[in-house]
C-alpha cells in the first residue's frame, strides 16, 4: 500500500491495480477483464498475502537457525516451524475475528445514527422517486451522501434504498386495504342484513370469498375472532359455491321453461 492506496492483483488476469481505500471507493472493476473488485476480495487478498509472508519468514528462519548438514535438527526445526505457523495463524485469526466484530458493531452504530439523521430523508425521497431508475442515479446518491460524511459502500446504500422502498410499498398497500375495507363495510351496511347468512351473502356480493385482505371486515360484523378466520373463510367459499349452483339451476330451469 502506498499512501492512501492499495496495490491489488486481479485473480482473473493478474493485472496489478492501484486502488483507493476500500472505505471511500465505490464501484471498482478490473480494466482488463472486468472482474468486480469488492472490499471482501481486497481483504481476502491481503489475508492470503499475510499468510504467504508468514511462511516465507518461517522458512528463512528455518534455514538460518538449523545447523548445516544435520538432518535431525532440520526435522525438528521443521516441526517447530509448523507449530509456530499454526500458533501465529490461530492468533492472527482470533485478532481478525475480533476486528471484524468490532467493525460490524461500528457499522451497526453508524447505520443507527444515519437512520435517525436528517440525511436519511434523501434515501426516502430517492426510493419513492423516478430518479432511482435513471442511469447512474445510485452512484450520484452515494457520492452525495459521502460528501455529507457518510462513507457507505454501494452494497450498504442499495440495502438502505431497497428496505425503504419495501417499507413505502407496504405502507401504500396498507392504506389501500384500509380504504377498500371501509368501502366494503359501507356497501354491506347499505344492504341492511339482519342475520348471519345475510351478512355473508352481502359480503360475497361486494367482495371475493377467497380474498384474505378484507376478511376482517365481515369478521367485525359477525364478531368473529381472528382464530376463527379459516372457518369463516370456508363458510364464505361454501356459501358462494351454493349460490353459484342455485343461480345456475335457476337459469337452466328458465331456459327449459322458455
Amino acid at each position: 500500500m502506498a499512501g492512501y492506496k492499495y496495490f491489488w492483483t486481479c485473480p482473473n488476469c493478474r493485472t496489478t491495480l492501484q486502488l483507493k481505500m476500500r472505505v471511500t471507493q465505490t464501484t471498482r472493476k478490473c480494466p482488463q477483464c472486468g472482474f468486480v473488485v469488492t472490499p471482501e476480495e481486497i481483504d481476502r487478498q491481503k489475508w492470503y498475502g499475510a499468510i504467504a509472508s508468514l511462511i516465507i519468514v518461517g522458512l528463512i528462519w528455518l534455514i538460518c537457525a538449523t545447523p548445516a548438514g544435520t538432518i535431525t535438527n532440520l526435522f525438528y526445526g521443521l516441526i517447530q516451524l509448523v507449530i509456530g505457523i499454526i500458533v501465529i495463524a490461530v492468533i492472527a485469526f482470533v485478532v481478525y475475528i475480533g476486528y471484524k466484530v468490532y467493525e460490524d458493531r461500528a457499522s451497526d452504530a453508524k447505520k443507527v445514527e444515519f437512520l435517525s439523521s436528517p440525511d436519511f430523508q434523501l434515501v426516502r425521497d430517492f426510493a419513492r422517486s423516478e430518479l432511482r431508475h435513471e442511469n447512474g442515479a445510485d452512484e450520484k446518491l452515494l457520492s452525495l451522501l459521502q460528501n455529507k460524511g457518510w462513507n457507505f459502500t454501494p452494497e450498504q446504500m442499495n440495502t438502505f434504498v431497497e428496505e425503504e422502498s419495501k417499507t413505502q410499498i407496504a405502507a401504500e398497500q396498507s392504506a389501500r386495504i384500509a380504504e377498500q375495507s371501509a368501502r366494503i363495510a359501507d356497501q354491506i351496511r347499505a344492504k341492511s342484513p339482519d342475520n348471519r347468512e345475510a351478512y355473508l351473502r352481502a359480503y360475497i356480493d361486494v367482495s371475493h370469498p377467497h380474498e384474505n385482505d378484507y376478511l376482517h371486515v365481515i369478521a367485525d360484523f359477525l364478531k368473529v375472532s381472528e382464530s376463527e378466520y379459516p372457518k369463516l373463510k370456508d363458510e364464505l367459499v361454501n356459501l358462494s359455491k351454493k349460490s353459484d349452483l342455485n343461480e345456475f339451476e335457476r337459469r337452466l330451469r328458465d331456459r327449459s321453461a322458455s
